[in-house]
């Protein structure tokens, strides 16, 4: 059976990333616009089984884009979900065909269930099995990222990358990961837009988000650097990547037998 479709429609570009990968993850296909009206030209080329729109966004927001809906009745068939991280603006949907109302921030364990309700299937149909813990891996170095993600893979961890902090906090916020590692980097290095020490700041004063397990790996170059920043406790040190391997294998209770 053919896996589900799904129009995300949201111009919160990092919030639509980390959505879009767990979507797909899931099982699903994910196709994204930035606007209602950019969203009502995907609905005709994508076709989608599910449409999720955001309330607030430029050009068309998500209620202009309802009226447009509502008066093409070709369109009924597909459900409508309606996000928005403002309660009140419920008000102005109850008189539109929409399948649900959900208010941001999203749990998305409890998301993924509203969905897979709305399109009559299983939560995990069509995707991998649930796993029993999750990662957040915010990495620039994509050699040693894929050799991390490989290896708490291989022990059934369900794992999810972003490359720069806002991406990695919206992740944090929508993915509910158990814990986040974190490459050390400093945004007046060239080469990525992550700034290790504005999300670790980020996370911490969000009371929900400061619960999760965070940890910073660190090659012995700029360690110096980071000491200054982080606690030892809460560095990851290492010179190639089979030694982060084997430190990450000790700070998870990970062994290999």
């Amino acid at each position: 059976m053919l896996s589900k479709k799904i129009l995300l429609i949201d111009d919160d570009a990092d919030l639509v990333a980390a959505l879009k990968a767990r979507l797909i993850a899931t099982g699903y296909q994910v196709a994204t616009a930035g606007d209602g009206k950019e969203g009502f030209s995907q609905v005709i080329i994508f076709d989608p089984d599910l449409i999720i729109l955001d309330s607030l966004m430029p050009v068309m927001n998500g209620l202009q884009f309802m009226e447009k809906y509502r008066d093409n009745k070709s369109l009924h068939k597909i459900p409508v979900i309606v996000i928005s991280a403002r309660a009140g603006v419920r008000d102005f949907f109850s008189d539109m065909p929409i399948k649900d109302f959900i208010v941001k921030p999203l749990n998305m364990d409890t998301f993924l269930g509203q969905i897979a309700k709305a399109l009559g299937v299983s939560v995990a149909a069509g995707g991998p099995p649930a796993a029993t813990k999750r990662l957040l891996l915010v990495g620039v170095d994509k050699f040693v990222a894929h050799k991390v993600s490989e290896f708490f893979k291989a022990e059934k961890w369900e794992v999810l990358e972003a490359k720069n902090d806002a991406e990695a906090y919206a992740s944090a916020q929508s993915f509910a990961p158990d814990a986040i590692l974190c490459q050390y980097w400093n945004p007046a290095w060239e080469g990525s837009e992550l700034n290790t020490k504005a999300l670790a700041q980020r996370l911490a004063q969000d009371h929900a988000l400061s619960r999760i397990h965070f940890e910073v790996y660190c090659t012995h170059g700029p360690l110096l650097e980071a000491m200054q920043l982080f606690p030892e406790s809460q560095l990851i040190k290492y010179n190639e990547s089979g030694d982060l391997l084997k430190e990450l294998e000790k700070r998870f209770g990970i062994y290999h037998r």
